[in-house]
């Protein structure tokens, strides 16, 4: 499977293709290998109907080689580690199979671009991320894409503590004294474990400043008390996307990164769910706007900065040829291009010209029907 941090490359090549013979097939499958041979079948089933869009669409000597080139990508699929979804996009200069972590719909799409809302989406959920496992004795630092981590073992973690507080038990006097002074022996002891483990903390954090020269996010996970001392040192405080309470330290990594995961895609929805409401702030200034076609001509003439939609939002679309900056819901009576989904166009339009493409579930935008934007100015 490819590299998730290569998504982003993958995409701008994607984009690139554009103006040639772009084939996106997207199919469901299944992680069981109890129904690989059915995913097979829908693979190859979709590669067909590919086949016969190429052969109604294109002549003869531009689409015998691409069917070659993707009969033979698709043969060599390894399906024994599916995902929930499977997308296969060819051109006559690229190629490229991506297994998505999320349910997808089927698509088989043949035209002068690629089908790209899926990969964007990914590649927005697959954005790097560290995990910084926190006990009294030891902290360790993980890299996470998607529930995937992978520690970071090399010259300072993962780091460990090393008691070297030595003391002596009070010797009794009275009974009365000895209580007194063993509550203030115990009182000085906790303070000055405090001390050693913030300092403990405090070290691991300047180490950690060698890894986020990326800015990444972070997650931290570890029982109350030692979060909240990190959380009292910590320079990269801004970063910290969610915490995760408990000792993980004897779980397998695996089960660990699911947790992590989980807690992150939260932070990610929560982040959309921001954006959300400063667009509500913002309708009154006229840089809130809505409605698929007043977004299609802001994004036109650049004033597109943050797109919401929801992920499976599908509008078709026509353009009058020569007026294209106006997006119409019928079809018009003038020469005109049909777009089965204008939806995938304003998303591309939007990245092109440096704008950000944000994705969220299914009826959360249903008052604004699906799609909103806010402007740059």
């Amino acid at each position: 499977m490819k590299n998730d941090k290569l998504l982003g490359e993958d995409l701008i090549k994607l984009q690139d293709e554009r103006g040639k013979i772009c084939i996106s097939i997207i199919v469901p499958t299944h992680r069981l290998s109890s129904e690989r041979q059915v995913d097979t079948y829908e693979v190859e089933k979709s590669m067909n109907m590919a086949i016969q869009l190429l052969e109604y669409k294109y002549p003869e000597k531009d689409v015998k080689p691409l069917v070659s080139q993707l009969k033979t990508l698709v043969g060599d699929i390894d399906y024994t580690h599916n995902a929930d979804g499977l997308g296969i996009y060819m051109s006559p200069d690229m190629s490229l199979v991506v297994k998505y972590p999320f349910v997808v719909e089927q698509k088989v799409m043949v035209g002068d671009n690629f089908e790209i809302r899926d990969l964007v989406y990914k590649t927005n959920i697959s954005m790097p991320y560290y995990a910084l496992m926190i006990t009294e004795k030891r902290i360790r630092l993980f890299e996470g894409i998607l529930d995937t981590l992978t520690e970071i073992k090399g010259k300072h973690f993962p780091l460990d503590y090393h008691d070297d507080y030595i003391y002596n038990t009070p010797s009794r006097g009275s009974s009365n004294t000895g209580n007194s002074q063993m509550k203030s022996f115990e009182g000085d002891k906790s303070t000055l474990e405090a001390v050693r483990f913030k300092d403990f903390f405090r070290d691991a954090d300047e180490y950690l400043a060698d890894y986020m020269v990326q800015n990444r996010p972070i997650m931290i996970a570890g029982p109350e008390k030692e979060l909240s001392w990190y959380e009292s040192i910590t320079e990269f405080r801004n970063h910290i996307m969610g915490k995760l309470q408990g000792s993980y330290d004897h779980m397998h990594v695996g089960e660990f990164g699911k947790k992590i995961w989980s807690l992150y895609e939260a932070s990610l929805k929560a982040e959309v769910d921001k954006i959300i409401l400063d667009f509500e702030e913002k309708i009154g200034t006229g840089m809130g706007v809505t409605g698929i076609q007043d977004i299609w001509t802001s994004v036109n003439e650049g004033k597109g900065w943050k797109l919401v939609l929801e992920k499976d939002y599908k509008v078709p679309g026509f353009l009058v040829k020569g007026n294209e900056q106006f997006l119409m819901l019928r079809p018009p009576k003038e020469d005109h291009i049909t777009m089965p989904d204008a939806v995938d166009s304003i998303i591309e339009m939007v990245m092109d010209k440096g704008g950000q493409v944000f994705f969220t579930d299914r009826d959360r935008l249903e008052k604004y029907n699906g799609i909103i934007l806010i402007t740059r100015y």
